[in-house]
């Protein structure tokens, strides 16, 4: 029960208006995100059919079946240490054995140039096009959601001013009766 008040801290999302717009524009960004994500994985997929293709017999350590194929992906496409990925597909796993559960293929072969174009070009759409559409969705809904609460702030602010405005006018009728009442 005592970690159920570690949720406490979520009611911040509610004191704190700037932070409660940041939400609501991660919120309303969910379901452009999701196209994205499900393009990123048509991306991921394609790369990861032509990897285990190309790569199985030199580099089963990354490239040995379709999960492990994802999985090395998924660390290429963060950066994390790919170039060890790629210098084996390069150079042949017997010149530059990189870590992997078998550092050594069964087959070693070089791939050098359609290497160098195979993890290039997934790197440049899958690091830097796809996670720019991730941060280029977020802008969108954040300039949405200010955009909505900004016409909320002035619709709100109008109604008042035709309120007070009305109630002006009232006050001056009723001014006028009783004015037309004792003349």
């Amino acid at each position: 029960m005592r970690l159920f008040r570690i949720l406490r801290v979520l009611r911040l999302i509610t004191q704190i208006p700037k932070l409660q717009k940041l939400v609501l524009a991660l919120l309303h960004s969910l379901p452009s995100m999701g196209y994205v994500v499900l393009l990123l994985s048509m991306h991921f997929y394609v790369y990861a059919v032509i990897g285990v293709n190309f790569f199985r017999g030199n580099d089963p350590g990354h490239f040995g079946d379709l999960g492990l194929a994802l999985l090395s992906l998924f660390r290429i496409v963060t950066l994390e240490d790919w170039t060890d990925v790629m210098y084996t597909a390069i150079l042949g796993s017997d010149v530059y054995p990189a870590q992997g559960a078998i550092p050594i293929g069964p087959e070693p072969e070089a791939f050098g140039v359609w290497a160098i174009i195979y993890f290039v070009s997934f790197v440049m759409v899958g690091a830097l096009v796809m996670i720019n559409l991730f941060i280029g969705v977020m802008v969108e809904s954040l300039a949405e959601t200010k955009l909505e609460s900004n016409s909320e702030k002035q619709a709100e602010s109008s109604r008042s001013v035709s309120t007070i405005v009305s109630e002006i006018e009232d006050r001056l009728n009723e001014l006028k009766s009783k004015n037309d009442e004792t003349t």
